[in-house]
């Protein structure tokens, strides 16, 4: 069954929403209530009724018309307000009952708040807005468990924001907006940290960068390097074992529907690497840097007759971010595509030359084993394929080299049975949504929503690691 690469769009909305209720509103609004809060029950019931009523048969499949779809597009929006109000509610409430002793009268703090279980090192943008009388050009963190936080400068500029008063009329605050990054350590679990806010008239300047070239980057774990068709190399440095020409696009095509794919008669596979990028630094820094690849990749325009590929190709623009953070085990991808074309499979592909039989991937309650030949099915009602299903990660190991995929919202992966133990992560499946209204004869529906039309941006992580799955803690990594 091949629904859970259907309309990846709604994958992507269901595994933000879900994130949002479950590792955010619920843990937040538990920790507000040992701080007497009240729980916001009926609010958080909303929003899982929101979100469930998305989980019918055939909707959370992606496998319903337009219609439908559009309407559980809704219900994401909405679940995912609840959660974020839920959220924004809890910390506000946390915020409110610290101590201020010590503190001068016109202090200014941050909360910063870690909902996961598990303490963590966090990279962060903060966005401040200082009142105008400091004259703020810049800012500095301060708590007594860190000292000083390591920051990355972005931006400052003058502004104004609505607040809160206790008269409850919103008042203007005219300040100056500082932005910058900001490298927090030893978050503790399920808990949170207050900093003083320092203002400073003084911009920033660094010279410091992870940027080693045009094209190139490195961190304290990992050599990154782009190359001109828009795939990275990757050097794990704990292990030296060097990763190439990954996160290439391949494309086939596609005559099947929503629940099953199916090949033309007479398919032809096209591949990214033959393309030429534009590649350029746009972000630098000690604390976080991305370069950024983009090109055409030309396809079919659609399966023609049902038998082949139409002759008539059309180019999909692709952009993909590379983002490398301090000390980071894994290389943060976003690859948005402009899907100008219909009925076709595109994934993303990762040769990683291990050696290794396996693949691994979470499920809601286990990491699966499976083997990466397909199992001899002459004779089956159904051939065997060699899709299958992840939660936050897949991997492969050779038991001492291994390479994951930790995607946001993607569903489906094939470790390919090929020399290069190539791993792909399935980003569209435009297909039609065709019924069979009797055994001899089938429908097809009007419906362009299942081609997945127009821009779709899908985030991934590579992490390169020594040892396995469980060495690398994927399945924390991936909740980071």
């Amino acid at each position: 069954i091949r629904t859970i690469s259907s309309r990846t769009y709604l994958k992507q909305k269901d595994f933000a929403a879900t994130s949002n209720l479950v590792y955010h509103a619920e843990p937040l609004a538990a920790l507000a209530a040992s701080c007497g809060a009240e729980v916001p029950q009926a609010y958080l019931n909303r929003g899982w009724q929101y979100l469930l009523s998305n989980h019918t048969h055939d909707a959370n499949g992606g496998c319903a018309p337009d219609a439908v779809c559009q309407d559980m597009e809704y219900r994401y929006r909405k679940a995912m307000d609840i959660g974020d109000i839920i959220t924004e509610d809890a910390m506000a409430h946390i915020a409110s009952q610290l101590s201020p002793a010590g503190q001068e009268t016109d202090a200014m703090q941050i909360v910063v708040f870690n909902p996961l279980p598990i303490v963590r090192d966090a990279i962060v943008q903060v966005d401040l807005e200082i009142p105008r009388q400091h004259q703020a050009a810049a800012a500095r963190l301060v708590s007594e468990q860190e000292g000083h936080v390591t920051r990355q400068p972005i931006s400052n500029e003058k502004s104004s924001s609505f607040v809160d008063s206790i008269w409850e009329v919103p008042r203007i605050l005219e300040s100056n907006r500082v932005k910058f990054y900001a490298e927090f350590t030893k978050l503790p679990a399920l808990g949170y940290r207050a900093y003083t806010i320092v203002p400073e008239q003084a911009e920033v300047w660094q010279n410091e960068t992870m940027v080693t070239g045009p094209s190139s980057m490195e961190n304290e774990q990992l050599a990154v390097t782009v190359n001109s068709n828009g795939t990275v190399d990757i050097t794990c440095k704990t292990t030296g074992k060097r990763y190439t020409q990954l996160n290439y696009l391949r494309d086939q095509g596609e005559t099947g529907n929503a629940w099953k794919h199916m090949a033309p008669t007479f398919d032809e596979t096209f591949y990214s690497l033959s393309t030429t990028a534009t590649i350029k630094v746009i972000e630098s820094g000690p604390l976080v840097s991305t370069i950024e690849a983009s090109y055409n990749f030309a396809i079919p325009q659609d399966y023609a007759d049902g038998n082949s590929r139409s002759a008539n190709l059309v180019e999909l623009p692709v952009e993909v971010r590379y983002r490398l953070e301090k000390n980071a085990k894994k290389l943060q991808v976003t690859t948005t595509i402009d899907n100008v074309a219909k009925d076709h499979l595109l994934r993303a592909c990762f040769p990683t030359s291990l050696n290794t039989d396996k693949s691994v991937a979470d499920s809601h309650f286990d990491v699966v084993e499976r083997d990466i030949a397909l199992p001899d099915s002459t004779g089956w009602v159904e051939r065997a394929f060699g899709t299958h299903p992840l939660r936050t990660f897949v991997g492969l190991s050779d038991g001492k080299n291994g390479l994951a995929l930790l995607p946001k919202g993607i569903f489906e992966y094939e470790a390919i049975d090929d020399q290069e133990r190539t791993l792909a992560l399935t980003l569209i499946r435009a297909c039609r949504i065709k019924l069979a209204v009797s055994e001899e004869k089938q429908t097809e529906l009007p419906d362009v929503g299942i081609q997945c039309p127009g821009r779709q941006s899908f985030s991934y992580d590579i992490c390169v690691h020594a040892g396995t799955w469980e060495d690398a803690a994927l399945l924390s990594e991936a909740a980071t």
